[in-house]
């Protein structure tokens, strides 16, 4: 059916397809105080920050996950 076939479509999409690499992303060391990674989130006016060791990835922060830490 077209429906099958649409949705097939869809989940054989890669993400190397769609995703950015030009954009910087917000990063943050593990030592950071939450109240700073929240003024990041605020002033950047991003969704998540990506804790980073090194230049290894090792966590992230998102808006959601920071107002319930803060609550």
């Amino acid at each position: 059916s077209k429906q099958t076939a649409h949705h097939k479509h869809k989940t054989s999409m890669k993400v190397a397809n769609y995703m950015t690499t030009e954009a910087a992303a917000e990063v943050a060391l593990p030592s950071t105080s939450l109240g700073h990674i929240a003024k990041q989130l605020m002033e950047k006016n991003c969704s998540c920050i990506i804790i980073v060791e090194g230049k290894k990835p090792v966590g992230e922060k998102t808006r959601i996950s920071v107002i319930c830490m803060l609550r």
